[in-house]
């Protein structure tokens, strides 16, 4: 064998293409490489969809609290004076704490902006209450907002009695 037929011979031994007519080796196709792009593609993408952290509810909107409750003796009845900080609200929640009476979270009246009567002298509302006789005692308003969700109690409003 002459070096000329070993040239050839290794040439075509190296690149694994068999000759072409004029001796030299085939050009590699692009098909592997082409069929590697969607997957390459798939695989970029999948990487990409990653759960970065858990779903968040629905913002809820509390109604703010009464701020201005105020607490008057007329008579044998104290009424309460507030004023209401937002339009939207469905109920009003009035909470008592008279003496020794254990605490509760029970309201002691739930009613409707438009059932209470509106304040003498003001543009707020009033709510009248008989207490019990003796000791001194504490009211505190919660009102309830769209969707049934509350707002935090008011201050503590107190009268002797």
């Amino acid at each position: 064998m002459d070096s000329s037929s070993n040239a050839e011979a290794g040439s075509s031994v190296q690149t694994g293409l068999p000759p072409v007519e004029d001796g030299r080796a085939a050009a590699r196709p692009y098909t592997s490489f082409r069929a590697g792009l969607p997957t390459v593609f798939l695989a970029l993408l999948a990487g990409a969809c990653a759960k970065v952290a858990d779903p968040l509810p629905p913002l809820s909107h509390h109604p703010p609290p009464v701020n201005d409750l105020q607490a008057v003796r007329a008579a044998d009845q104290v009424r309460l004076l507030f004023s209401l900080p937002s339009p939207d609200i469905q109920s009003v929640e009035v909470h008592r704490l008279c003496g020794g009476e254990p605490p509760t979270s029970e309201p002691i009246a739930r009613l409707n902006p438009g059932e209470i009567a509106p304040a003498p002298d003001s543009d707020g509302l009033m709510f009248a209450d008989t207490p019990p006789q003796g000791g001194s005692c504490r009211y505190r308003i919660r009102l309830i907002g769209p969707g049934g969700l509350p707002s935090p109690f008011s201050e503590w409003a107190a009268l002797p009695l």
